[in-house]
């Protein structure tokens, strides 16, 4: 959950605290796209445009273009690769704002393959609406503050009819003939040379200043294969973010179902040991075969005279000794036994049952105390036999 917490943080770090130097690319999705040379004033650093005179401004979410000599005009258009931009009048009267119409002090000029002369006419409301709606010349119309009609009209309106050229002449007056790249009447389309980046924009490059300077331009071509720059973040930002904050969400899921796992089964673990309790350490330390039959043995006879009654038992088994049993005596401490019963005790035992001295296997024991010394020692070396 805290890498989680630091991920969301600086998620929104990126979109609202973004670096001073970052541009702003739109007044609103649907107008047109602002990059070098423009830029947008107070909301972009200098490094994004390439003068003053290119600096727009956000008007009711639409980009406004201040020309030092002529006002403020809307940006309808911008064409990077041909270097040209459309502008209309926010009160929609382009042949009023011809009047006084100057591009100096500003960085653009005329379009002149869409130039023509435009007459401005001055014609009185009163008697000359019927006429202008006549010549559908209502539509490049506008009225100023004395009631008058401003009126463009361009070179093909001097190829209309006699009547027509008569009707204007009597009707109206002519003002003023300028030489602008209008359309429609409603807009005007400029262009500019410096900077010159409409060969980089053509060729899909992107146009600007070089880094650490603020007066050389480069272009910075774009890869010919894969998704444009612009896409690429697109992607990073829709697709690779949210990826990311999955998958360090499933992460530290399975991270903590491991955790708990691992947490239950050292509490099982333990409470397994503390239940059972230590186990005891087992130790055989018994003698070998061929120890235990240097040990020696008797074999007794029918008499069974035996010195002292309490020497008759077997400590092991407890049983009385039986005519023709065979017992072994354990050297040293000189204790006899079944052989059976004895041999199986010195496999995991190394000391003598009754007394628990450990005996020397090198020496050989004297017949059993147990047993009376007139006994008759059998045929064989190790074995007595006792009558």
């Amino acid at each position: 959950m805290k890498a989680l917490e630091i991920l969301f943080s600086s998620f929104l770090l990126f979109f609202f605290l973004r670096p001073a130097g970052a541009c702003q690319n739109h007044c609103s999705p649907n107008g047109p796209e602002v990059h070098f040379p423009f830029y947008i004033n107070g909301s972009s650093s200098g490094g994004c445009g390439f003068s003053q005179g290119f600096g727009l401004t956000c008007n009711n979410s639409q980009p406004v273009l201040k020309l030092p000599s002529a006002g403020d005009f809307i940006v309808q258009s911008i064409r990077y690769d041909t270097q040209r931009i459309r502008i209309k009048d926010p009160d929609n009267c382009i042949p009023k704002r011809l009047l006084n119409f100057s591009l100096s002090d500003s960085p653009f000029q005329e379009a002149p393959h869409r130039q023509s002369h435009l007459r401005l006419l001055s014609c009185y409301m009163d008697n000359s609406t019927e006429f202008l709606k006549k010549f559908e010349l209502w539509s490049n119309t506008c009225v100023n503050e004395t009631n008058h009609a401003i009126v463009a009209v361009d070179d093909e309106w001097r190829n209309m009819e006699v009547s027509f050229s008569y009707d204007l002449r009597r009707q109206c007056q002519e003002i003023k003939t300028v030489l602008v790249s209008v359309s429609r009447f409603d807009s005007l389309e400029l262009k500019w040379d410096e900077p010159n980046c409409g060969t980089c924009e053509q060729e899909g490059g992107t146009c600007g200043f070089k880094r650490g300077t603020d007066s050389e331009i480069e272009c910075s071509k774009a890869s010919s294969h894969g998704l444009p720059r612009s896409a690429k973040y697109g992607l990073i930002i829709g697709i690779g973010i949210p990826g990311l904050v999955c998958l360090i969400g499933i992460s530290c899921c399975i991270c903590g179902r491991i955790r708990t796992y691992a947490r239950r089964r050292h509490h099982s673990d333990t409470d397994f040991a503390i239940s059972i309790g230590p186990l005891p350490a087992v130790v055989v330390m018994g003698l070998d075969g061929p120890t235990i039959e240097s040990y020696p043995k008797t074999v007794l006879g029918e008499s069974m005279r035996l010195p002292k009654p309490s020497d008759g038992t077997c400590p092991i088994c407890l049983s009385e000794y039986q005519p023709k049993d065979t017992i072994r005596t354990i050297p040293e401490c000189n204790h006899c036994f079944h052989v059976d019963c004895v041999d199986e005790w010195l496999k995991m035992n190394p000391t003598c049952p009754v007394c628990r001295n450990s005996p020397d296997a090198s020496s050989l024991g004297t017949p059993c105390s147990s047993v009376s010394s007139s006994a008759i020692l059998s045929s064989s070396p190790s074995s007595t036999s006792l009558s």
